[in-house]
């Protein structure tokens, strides 16, 4: 098989994993991006082997199966060093911080989202720098640091207000749960 062929099957393979992933067909989602992976590290198309980990590290994080998501959410990170792509670190940054909340280490999460943040802010889509703020301002809820916490989320939450886009629904979800912390049910 060609070169131009191989990439092109990666391509398809990668989507259709894409396509399994959002129907939650997750095995067989995690199945194509292994494909894919097969043929990327063939050609050493190191930028299409970092997204296939970060998409393999979404899915397993779908499927609840945090050290498995993390192990490829690392992977993607180093590759994207490699490629010194700010864009590709601040994702795999993000889901690194967001798999330690969700793992209880919250000062984790709190560390690497304030690193990223200025990265974040210097690229020029701003869905990033909302998902680091509302990762920044969930760590704080955590930790009862209810104002910066109340501070970040909003200023996610004014960032993706103007895309709605499904971002909003999670800020929101944390502001909620920082509302309930300080039993402020009305706002």
């Amino acid at each position: 098989t060609t070169l131009e062929n191989k990439k092109s099957i990666s391509i398809a393979k990668n989507s259709l994993g894409n396509i399994y992933n959002s129907l939650q067909q997750y095995y067989l989602a995690i199945e194509h991006f292994k494909d894919a992976l097969i043929l990327q590290k063939d050609i050493k198309d190191l930028n299409s082997i970092a997204i296939n980990h970060q998409n393999i590290g979404n899915t397993y994080e779908n499927l609840e199966l945090f050290d498995q998501a993390l192990e490829n959410y690392k992977i993607s990170l180093e590759y994207n060093t490699k490629l010194n792509s700010d864009l590709g670190k601040v994702i795999s940054y993000n889901s690194i911080a967001s798999i330690a909340i969700k793992q209880g280490d919250y000062a984790k999460s709190l560390s690497i989202s304030k690193q990223i943040l200025p990265t974040s802010k210097k690229l020029k889509d701003k869905y990033y720098t909302a998902e680091t703020l509302s990762n920044l301002g969930w760590s704080q809820v955590k930790l009862n640091d209810n104002k910066n916490a109340l501070d970040n989320l909003k200023k996610a939450l004014s960032i993706v207000k103007k895309n709605k886009n499904y971002l909003q629904n999670i800020i929101l979800n944390h502001l909620s749960e920082l509302y309930e912390k300080k039993g402020e049910f009305e706002k």
